[in-house]
């Protein structure tokens, strides 16, 4: 932990660097909080904050009252980023293949080279798409934000398959980018962490009780062995397999969470040490005969799924045709 008062003493740089990091993991943030995150003052942060305001960095903040006391909250602009915006790796490939098909024309050759001159760097980005919610998607984000930067309670109704549209009370623990987008919550009646779904929330309110205490250490190993909002509850386990080339170099910038990738002569082999090797084995499945599993588990569920896919053609619904 650094010493207080550091962003007065430090280079100015590092000081906006630090900040930046804070808001690229939670946009959300309540200013005594981000002081004592980074290990500084709250009087050198909100100089820091409001010299990065002043400079063009779409900051705003207001003031809340958090466990009868007045906070000061500040918000950093979705998506955006210096002199541009973040997109996430799927749109970013959407956007080069309809420039791709677009009619051939020197603007169309330069916009592609541009696009393939910075695509290693931008595919490696996760950020917010802008575009991609609703207006009630994204005052429910903003809701869900602001619980997770004041740890306060939130009131939701939840849509879910097993159970319809119910109420929940929830104290939210992470919030997790990309499409959709997936919370990770202490569900106070069962009094476990779940991941729940943004465009499953049919209504959200934010109380002004405090919310569970969580423990942190717990709500990290969840989310790292977390798939796409897939956790168990087992332990976490190791699971690998290959990709083949060409398929390869495409597949290694278009991963799940959690997936590490490691080239070698054969392809390209990826890793994730998860909870449960369904969503792994959906995404092995997908890739058809261009992937490889290489742990044992994974097979097996794999080959599960592939059997009941195989099921299904064999006994198509009423009213399809067969063959």
């Amino acid at each position: 932990m650094m010493a207080r008062g550091v962003v007065g003493a430090r280079a100015a740089t590092e000081s906006v660097i630090a900040v930046f990091v804070a808001f690229r993991r939670q946009r959300v943030w309540v200013q005594a909080r981000l002081a004592e995150q980074l290990g500084v003052s709250v009087k050198s942060l909100k100089r820091c904050l409001v010299n990065m305001s002043l400079a063009g960095v779409p900051l705003t903040h207001e003031e809340d009252d958090i466990a009868g006391r007045k906070q000061i909250l500040w918000t950093m602009t979705p998506a955006w980023y210096p002199d541009g915006i973040l997109l996430c790796p799927n749109i970013f490939q959407e956007l080069v293949e309809l420039v791709k098909h677009a009619p051939q024309s020197p603007q169309r050759e330069d916009l592609l080279q541009s696009l393939f001159k910075y695509s290693s760097s931008l595919v490696e980005h996760e950020g917010w798409c802008p575009g991609e919610f609703s207006r009630r998607d994204e005052e429910h984000l903003r809701l869900l934000e602001k619980a997770w930067a004041t740890t306060r309670e939130l009131k939701l109704r939840y849509a879910s398959s097993r159970s319809g549209v119910r109420e929940r009370l929830v104290t939210v623990c992470h919030v997790s980018t990309g499409i959709p987008v997936r919370f990770l919550a202490l569900d106070h009646e069962s009094a476990e962490y779940r991941w729940f779904r943004l465009d499953a929330v049919v209504e959200a309110m934010l109380s002004s009780t405090e919310g569970r205490e969580v423990d942190s250490l717990e709500v990290e190993r969840i989310v790292s062995e977390s798939v796409d909002g897939f956790h168990d509850g087992a332990e976490a386990r190791e699971h690998r397999f290959l990709v083949r080339y060409p398929e390869a170099s495409w597949v290694r910038h278009n991963l799940l969470e959690s997936m590490v990738p490691k080239t070698t002569d054969k392809g390209v082999i990826i890793s994730a040490k998860v909870a449960g090797a369904n969503n792994i084995a959906r995404f092995v499945v997908g890739l058809g005969e261009a992937a490889t599993p290489l742990t044992e588990e994974l097979r097996k569920e794999v080959r599960r799924l592939a059997e009941g896919a195989l099921k299904g053609l064999d006994n198509p619904l009423d009213g399809t045709e067969s063959g």
